[in-house]
């Protein structure tokens, strides 16, 4: 299945070492590949899933495909560029990111002298 999905997308000329004249046909894997919303609204392709709190989306891939390499199905459909920041944090990893970003703000406002009131 991915070496035909792969086949559809456009060759490149990759230059392997800075010489014009040295250069490698490859797949360009970076083209962005966008799926049809009408595709993903047919429920026979498509189950609404909603990730439980200590998921990854390599467990959920596990889950669905029986593999977790599969993650980049469900990124892709689910149009997530950054999965490091597209994905909802489990409730720990939030808790802690909340902490850390809101610590930041505070020390921020206290080096400037903005968190006294004003009158």
């Amino acid at each position: 299945m991915p070496k035909q999905y792969f086949q559809m997308f456009p060759k490149i000329a990759y230059d392997i070492d800075g010489d014009a004249n040295n250069f490698k046909v490859v797949t360009d894997v970076m083209r962005r590949v966008r799926v049809k919303m009408q595709e993903l609204s047919d429920k026979v392709i498509y189950d609404r899933y909603s990730m439980q709190d200590g998921e990854t989306i390599e467990s959920v891939a596990y889950k669905f495909y029986g593999s977790p390499t599969y993650h980049w199905v469900l990124l892709l459909l689910n149009n997530i560029i950054d999965p490091i920041h597209g994905l909802v944090l489990d409730g720990n990893k939030f808790n802690d990111h909340l902490n850390h970003f809101h610590c930041q703000k505070i020390q921020g406002l206290h080096e400037h002298g903005l968190d006294k009131k004003q009158n």
